[in-house]
């Protein structure tokens, strides 16, 4: 049997995580180009788009983090 495979109440389970993680992170990115960023200079663009980067790399590293259980 292949433990790369989830059971499909896992699968699912882990689907929906995904994407209300992905509608939070719509939603953070959403805010922080809200007019209060508009004000705040050309860095605060460099600031927020790093901060968006680190996020990305956080919940990648956390599905990685699940490959090794898997395994």
């Amino acid at each position: 049997m292949n433990s790369y495979i989830l059971d499909a109440p896992s699968r699912t389970l882990l689907r929906d995580a995904q994407r209300q993680w992905l509608a939070s992170r719509d939603a953070d990115r959403a805010f922080e180009g809200g007019p209060w960023a508009q004000d705040q200079g050309s860095m605060m663009h460099v600031i927020l788009n790093s901060a968006a980067v680190d996020r990305v790399r956080a919940r990648t590293q956390a599905l990685r983090g699940y490959l090794v259980v898997f395994e």
